[in-house]
């Protein structure tokens, strides 16, 4: 009568595309197994996929008493392998590059880390930090907050047509919110620059907001030029 049997190996050879691997034996005289499929949690409807590494410790099981008809179950922490977290409220995985993909149940954060990039979200906040450059691509965008937004940058580039549906409040010298405000009430081109003009001085004369020192204006106001035009 012939027995399933449970073996522990190491992994000498690996077949990604069959998601396969043979494993010897040292017990067994170092004896090699033929090609083994890899146990997964899915491979029909959902499919996943995780391969073995070379030199990794497995436990395979066989039907009957020879090497040919058996899979290998799974890995597990054996010498100096140390698992990547101590505490049973983490699921993580560690990839041999540094990259890290762990969720935290007692504090519902899931965290990914790739080398400077990190994304963390738990049930309230969630934050993307990137070293270099972000891009988002699609046809449509909404960003919608119920508060406030908050764009932090030295340099803002529109490249195409913007259209406010609200005030416009300029810090250190703002005319665009009365140019905008005298064009949608129909003044007179006179009356916008005045308004435009005002809307700016008062701007300035506000606390924390005017110019801190006039030097640096000197040489912009050097170069303005004011022409009066009969007519």
């Amino acid at each position: 009568m012939q027995f399933d049997s449970f073996k522990i190996g190491e992994v000498s050879s690996i077949d990604p595309a069959r998601c396969t691997a043979r494993v010897i034996f040292d017990d067994e005289n170092s004896m090699v197994s033929y090609d083994l499929p890899i146990m997964q949690r899915n491979s029909f409807g959902n499919r996943d996929y995780q391969m073995v590494d070379v030199g990794e410790d497995v436990l395979c099981l066989f039907r009957g008493d020879g090497f040919e008809d058996g899979v290998i179950i799974g890995s597990f922490y054996a010498g100096d392998v140390e698992p990547p977290e101590t505490t049973a409220d983490r699921r993580t995985v560690v990839f041999k590059d540094g990259t890290r993909i762990c969720y935290d149940r007692a504090s519902h954060t899931l965290t990914v880390t790739i080398a400077g990039t990190v994304i963390v979200f738990d049930r309230q906040t969630g934050s993307i930090t990137v070293p270099e450059s972000a891009s988002v691509f699609c046809k449509t965008a909404l960003v919608q907050a119920s508060e406030s937004v908050t764009i932090d940058s030295p340099n803002t580039l529109f490249t195409g047509n913007i259209k406010v549906q609200g005030l416009i409040t300029g810090q250190g010298g703002f005319t665009v919110t009365g140019l905008i405000y005298g064009i949608e009430k129909g003044l007179s081109q006179a009356e916008t620059l005045a308004f435009a003009s005002a809307v700016s001085a008062f701007a300035v004369s506000q606390s924390n907001v005017g110019v801190s020192d006039i030097a640096l204006l000197e040489p912009i106001l050097a170069n303005v030029k004011i022409s009066v035009i009969e007519g």
